[in-house]
């Protein structure tokens, strides 16, 4: 059961986390000044930011050095910058940074078991990006599943308050931090302990009803300044725009660090917090019936709002599903100087992050439920005048229309055990020479070790039963009943499954500094080694037992290279490339189609060229650069494709059987069809007619326990009636003849080459993948003009595209005398997507005789597209008055620009299937081009006693545009103030 603040407890937390900020800022100051310790190579200091500029970086090479001499593209957002826009989370903090993108609704990469990641499921139009555990972005065009707290892994959101800076490594940078993030690395550092006693509150209310309370203090523990801690926290409670959605939070993180010597200091830092989503699940479902709950083919259609609904508001799941979370991390670190300019680093990351959810699968049906609650509903395209050609997809008028809906629910538990040690060596050599001699050299070696353990059980809506509403029900959807007041069906435990990940690398880097600083080289490789292990115990209803499976991946040895190149032009103007490479190892279990081995790891490359600047004494920096990303790496295959795992499911020593029983002519007693007639005359019918009277095709309740039909196409007289329906499908592939492959899973007498496929061969299958290659391109700039101290403008653009260049190889299925198979029939959205069979296979088989060699399929007919804008420009800029009547006021203004975004690219995200209008074009659908524009004014002052204190307002989407870009609308306009104040 969940366990809510109700709004008059919440407001007793925000005045109690007030009075707490105002006492501890009470507490005497221990010393006036900071005492001096010498600060370790492998720490960046925040003190020396200035506004929104920063000089020094340690994500680019895990050492404290200057963005400048860093040959690599670095970003840094300071803590002054995400205090002035007003950001309350990691995401948020990103919002105006070059080539990010938060909110994203087709991605390439997301496809088949990682389609829909958000609540919902189908119904959820959001990409990669809805994924709950708040990380999620695009970078470059490729999807980041996790950001970096200190250079260790962590996987679910966090809160501002404690938030130092925020650097960006675009590209792959596996050398330093492992694995994954094709496009780029966030790590984030936290605010430091200090010995100057400090203490602030801030308060916050909003739109949204949003009211929230953070508070920082600081100061020394000991007389001497050796020893100093840090206590940060925040609450927080919010809605949105939408029906039923609620959010709550709160975050508390305790910091202590010990200098026992100059050379020494050890760091210890802790956090905790728990976030409850209330009200989270679709907000409308699919405008398609009759396709399945969850089944891609609603990805043909666009939304159906309930008569009257505001389409932007409404959410029809009601207020019972939730996403809720509870975070820990303890890290430990330990840094020493050994000898002058030999530093030595240990570190130790321990991390939970339990979910549990509960979600709402739903659908639209006909003719189904009680009739009381059917109603006629009117179904849209997915756009106007751009219609699926889909005959499964219907629009217009659809009489006793009903909505069904399953109940799930799970729970996850996540722990990281991470270690790392590392010895910096920083040693010059002839540096009693000329300074075009000397050569400053820096060597880090490193080992990392990261263990994962996850645990995941859910709950299922009973088999065979189902919950119905009326679809235009505006009444809140509750998890106690249905829609006519009747009990919610059952659910019953499911799924239990553990897995553990382990990744251990060893890696070293070098940056050396030639011909009196102007050039520098720059070289690293890594070794990973993966292990992973799962088990399982699940069940298919109630009444079952449990069976259990588990598994062992072979051990997985990888290497990564990076090199990097700098050299000065002038002081201040530098030139520098880069090539760098990527890794993600096969954690979740892909396998390799044809032997049923686990797939191995993916790759990508980088290639960069650019041109960092500092002029006019740090009031004008930046860098430009141009690059290129190609990954190499397996994805789900598809559906329709072949997959043995090593053991084919088709026996060819036995009669190639088919049932028939959707694949008749309308005249066979108990048959069906799609309903074209295709089958009912000419060569087809005749066909069926001599095949069951040579017995070839027959009925029989063998196989699944009621009447069927089956064709042995082993025999000549079954085989002419499949070849004569196949040509009459070539001929008209338009119209659908019905669905073929029945019973190829549960029925005892069907044997045929598509029982060997992704989707029905079972035994894991749905881990079967393809190895793809997707290539990302373009061009990145960030620069920062910082002409006073008083006005700095941050101006932000992101070139891209992506592009999946290579769709992959079908693995050589054995028995090609099957020439019926499912890879081979005639459909727009599957099979050979009505091309000629010598476009989709080097080697097309022959005509009535064998089936083509599946090894040879070519890209032909394969649709993939991205949703990442080509042209992004992103901007925030600021002025402070110093003096006259706005003395103390700071006024702020961002916003960016975004091209139009693919957010249909003529396939559905689910199993791959091609999507076309009804002119027969593939449906490639982009938003319009978007504009958003935010501001900010504060104002800063001091009480009587010499404390500063601001009250500030932020106002985001100040136009307030509610457009609908592709499947989603804008949100409105939104407004915060906040009072806070320093002691």
């Amino acid at each position: 059961m969940k366990n809510r603040t109700n709004k008059p407890l919440r407001a007793l937390s925000f005045a109690a986390l007030f009075s707490s900020s105002f006492v501890v800022g009470q507490l005497p100051a221990q010393d006036d000044e900071e005492e001096i310790f010498e600060l370790s190579p492998f720490q960046v200091d925040a003190d020396n930011d200035s506004g929104y500029r920063a000089t020094n970086s340690i994500s680019g090479t895990r050492i404290n050095m200057a963005i400048k001499d860093t040959p690599m593209p670095l970003e840094v957002v300071t803590r002054q910058f995400i205090e002035d826009t007003g950001a309350t989370d990691l995401r948020e903090a990103l919002k105006y940074s070059s080539g990010v993108i938060l909110q994203s609704q087709n991605d390439l990469a997301s496809r088949g078991a990682n389609a829909y990641q958000g609540p919902g499921g189908v119904n959820n139009a959001e990409g990669a990006t809805a994924n709950p555990n708040g990380v999620q972005l695009k970078l470059r065009g490729f999807v980041t599943n996790n950001s970096l707290r200190d250079g260790f892994l962590r996987q679910n959101a966090t809160d501002s308050v404690n938030i130092e800076r925020v650097e960006v490594v675009r590209g792959p940078a596996a050398l330093l931090y492992g694995t994954g993030n094709f496009g780029g690395v966030v790590n984030y550092m936290v605010r430091r302990p200090s010995t100057v006693a400090s203490s602030s509150f801030d308060v916050t209310y909003g739109t949204n009803d949003l009211m929230r309370g953070t508070f920082d203090t600081t100061g020394a523990l000991s007389g001497d300044g050796k020893v100093a801690f840090r206590l940060s926290g925040a609450l927080q409670s919010s809605g949105d725009h939408t029906q039923y959605f609620e959010e709550d939070h709160y975050f508390i993180a305790p910091s202590f660090v010990w200098n026992p010597s100059d050379k020494t200091e050890v760091y210890v830092d802790l956090e905790y917090g728990e976030q409850n989503l209330g009200g989270l699940g679709a907000r409308r479902l699919r405008s398609v019936a009759n396709v399945g709950i969850n089944n891609d083919q609603n990805e043909h259609s666009g939304f159906y709002t309930p008569i009257g609904a505001d389409p932007r508001e409404v959410r029809i799941t009601g207020p019972d599903t939730y996403f809720d979370s509870q975070s820990s991390n303890v890290m430990a670190k330990v840094t020493h100087e050994l000898f002058d300019g030999v530093n030595f680093l240990a570190g130790y990351n321990y991390s939970t992050h339990d979910t549990q959810q509960r979600d709402i699968a739903a659908q639209l049906f006909t003719n189904l439920g009680p009739v009381a609650l059917q109603e006629t509903i009117n179904l849209s395209p997915i756009e106007p005048g751009r219609a699926s050609g889909s005959s499964n997809v219907q629009t217009g008028e659809v009489p006793n229309s009903i909505a069904q809906y399953l109940w799930n629910r799970s729970e996850t538990d996540n722990t990281r055990n991470q270690y790392r040690v590392e010895l910096a060596i920083q040693k010059p050599l002839f540096d009693d020479r000329s300074e075009w001699l000397r050569i400053d050299n820096q060597i880090l070696m490193g080992f990392s070790y990261l263990k994962h353990d996850k645990s995941t059980s859910t709950w299922a809506t009973n088999p065979n039963e189902f919950n119905y509403r009326a679809p235009n029900d505006l009444s809140p959807l509750l998890f106690s009943e249905q829609g006519d007041g009747s009990p919610t069906v059952g659910m019953f435990h499911n799924d239990m499954s553990e897995s553990e990940a382990i990744n251990e690398g060893q890696y070293i880097s070098y940056l050396g500094s030639f011909l009196n600083d102007r050039l520098k080289v720059m070289a690293g490789a890594r070794k990973d080694k993966n292990d992973t292990s799962n088990s399982n115990r699940g069940r298919n209803a109630p009444s079952e037992d449990y069976s259990s499976s588990s598994t062992v991946g072979e051990t997985q040895n990888d290497n990564t290279n990076q090199y990097g190149v700098s050299f000065k032009l002038t002081e201040n103007i530098s030139l520098f490339a880069l090539e760098s490479e990527g890794l993600q190892p096969n954690f979740s279990g892909q396998l390799l189609p044809d032997t049923g081995k686990p797939a191995g790891a993916s790759f990508a490359k980088s290639e960069e060229i650019g041109i960092k600047f500092d002029l006019l004494d740090g009031k004008l920096s930046g860098t430009i650069s141009k690059y290129k990303i190609e990954k190499t790496g397996f994805v789900g295959a598809p559906w329709f494709s072949p997959v043995t795992l090593g053991n084919p499911r088709f026996d060819p020593t036995k009669d190639i059987v088919y049932n028939v029983s959707n694949w008749t002519p309308s005249q066979a007693p108990g048959g069906s069809n799609g309903g074209s007639g295709k089958l009912d005359s000419g060569a087809p019918y005749e066909a069926w007619l001599a095949g069951v009277e040579s017995g070839a095709i027959f009925q029989s309740s063998e196989g699944n326990g009621s009447e069927t039909w089956y064709v042995n196409a082993s025999k000549p007289e079954g085989a002419a009636y499949l070849d004569a329906g196949f040509a009459a499908n070539a001929a008209d592939p338009g119209n659908w003849a019905g669905f073929l492959y029945q019973g190829e899973t549960g029925d005892s007498l069907v044997n045929n080459a598509t029982m060997d496929t992704m989707a029905f061969h079972g035994n894991g299958s749905g881990n079967a993948t393809i190895l793809q290659t997707d290539e990302s391109k373009g061009y990145d700039a960030q620069v920062l003009f910082s002409l006073t101290e008083n006005f700095q403008l941050l101006a932000n653009a992101a070139i891209t595209e992506v592009e999946r260049k290579n769709f992959g190889q079908w693995m050589a299925y054995p028995y090609r005398e099957d020439r019926w198979a499912v890879w081979n029939y005639d459909n727009a959205s599957w099979g050979t997507f009505n091309y000629d069979r010598e476009d989709i296979y080097g080697d097309p088989g022959e005509l009535g005789v064998i089936g083509p060699a599946t090894e040879t399929r070519t890209g032909a007919g394969q649709l993939a597209g991205d949703d990442t804008p080509k042209y992004r420009f992103d901007f925030w800029g600021s002025y402070k008055f110093s003096d006259g009547k706005f003395k103390g006021t700071t006024v702020g203004l961002g916003g960016y620009y975004e091209s139009k975004r693919e957010y249909i690219s003529g396939v559905t995200r689910g199993s791959g299937q091609n999507i076309f209008d009804t002119d027969g074009r593939p449906l490639v659908l982009y938003t319009s081009p978007r504009h958003n524009v935010d501001a900010m004014i504060r104002y800063d002052w001091r009480t009587g006693d010499d404390k500063p204190q601001h009250v500030q307002l932020n106002v985001s989407n100040l136009l307030n545009d509610r457009d609908l870009y592709g499947l989603i609308y804008s949100s409105p306009l939104s407004a915060k103030i906040s009072y806070g104040r320093q002691f």
